[in-house]
């Protein structure tokens, strides 16, 4: 390849990083990642403490401590390797294409009701939560109780 091609290419490449940068902006990726990583790193420190039940309490807090540091250390490595599979996935046109349509009326419609609908989302949970508790603790005493 010339210098010339070489120069188009990364060039190319370096638009799409930024319009793929500015898409994961809009769609809030990167706070969906944060919340993956937090929901990992507890399901690591349980499974340290499950493995270290003779650990010294004071030595295993410590260690916690600096596990949960080094872990977060690594967050944008996995926030990369997102960005890489959407790269891999949406060719530099595909991404233009959405990002129109977000900063379009309706795109703009749409990711306005998305943070309504995010702060809605919670209540929604917990109150589906609540009731599936009830209705599932429920029948789970009537099975115990038939048998």
């Amino acid at each position: 390849m010339n210098s010339e091609k070489i120069k188009l290419v990364s060039e190319k490449q370096d638009d799409k990083g930024t319009l793929l940068a500015e898409l994961l902006e809009l769609l809030n990726v990167n706070l969906v990642i944060d919340q993956i990583i937090v929901g990992l790193l507890q399901k690591s420190k349980r499974s340290i403490m499950d493995n270290s039940p003779d650990a010294n309490p004071a030595i295993l807090k410590r260690t916690l401590s600096a596990f949960e540091n080094e872990f977060k250390k690594e967050g944008p490595s996995l926030k990369a390797d997102i960005a890489k599979l959407y790269a891999d996935t949406f060719s530099i046109e595909e991404i233009s294409q959405v990002l129109a349509f977000y900063h379009s009326a309706a795109g703009q419609r749409f990711l306005a009701g998305g943070k309504e609908i995010e702060k809605n989302l919670q209540l929604t949970a917990s109150a589906w939560s609540k009731n599936t508790s009830n209705i599932a603790f429920k029948r789970a005493v009537e099975l115990v109780e038939l048998h």
